[in-house]
């Protein structure tokens, strides 16, 4: 090993090298949900199911919020015999309005100011 020596790299090998200090600034990856407050799960997990609703014709965006209610109901307390009734009343009342004219309804909660 003492033998060895260290050769610089070449500059375009060198930039794609990450720097060590800059390994904490990565975004985390993992679920959040044990982490924020029971309100902001709350108000994703009605979100993501208005997407699921509203776009159930599309198999990939259902499955993806459909997995992310699943993900934050996982994380969540909440009365699970009640809770889900409540969120897909609330989703499904926001789906029903007039969507070609949001302001039409202004005066019904949405998926929108729940989140």
């Amino acid at each position: 090993m003492k033998g060895l020596k260290r050769l610089p790299l070449p500059a375009p090998i060198a930039l794609l090298l990450p720097l060590p200090g800059h390994a904490q600034d990565r975004a985390i990856a993992s679920p959040q949900a044990a982490i924020r407050t029971y309100a902001q799960n709350d108000k994703d997990t009605v979100l993501a199911t208005c997407i699921a609703n509203a776009y159930r014709s599309d198999k990939d965006a259902a499955e993806d919020a459909g997995s992310s209610v699943s993900a934050l109901r996982g994380w969540t307390r909440y009365n699970m015999e009640k809770s889900p009734d409540a969120v897909r009343s609330l989703a499904d009342r926001y789906l029903a309005r007039n969507q070609a004219n949001p302001l039409a309804d202004a005066g019904s909660s949405d998926c929108a100011s729940a989140s």
